[in-house]
């Protein structure tokens, strides 16, 4: 998985809404570099379960550490969906 930036796990914090992580699989074959069409062909979709999103202080402050933390648990959710995702669909 490429870098996941902290803006999820922030946004998720400030309004208290869960993040769901979504791996596609097959979606690099289906749309290789360079192409302008995307190739028929099958992809699998995975969604996770839904992640809490971390609190704030009493003060609605969100400490960093809980947004490093979240982003963290959020980047490691993603991999293990598009892995599965990735794995189901070559086994169909």
């Amino acid at each position: 998985v490429a870098e996941v930036l902290e803006g999820a796990a922030f946004l998720a914090a400030r309004t208290g809404a869960p993040i769901v992580p979504v791996g596609i699989g097959g979606s690099g074959a289906a749309m290789p570099k360079g192409r302008r069409i995307p190739k028929r062909m099958p992809i699998r979709l995975v969604v996770g379960e839904p992640l809490t999103p971390p609190t704030g202080s009493g003060t609605g402050r969100i400490p960093r550490s809980a947004v490093h933390a979240s982003t963290e648990a959020l980047r490691r959710a993603i991999q293990k969906v598009y892995d599965e995702a990735e794995t189901s669909r070559q086994d169909a």
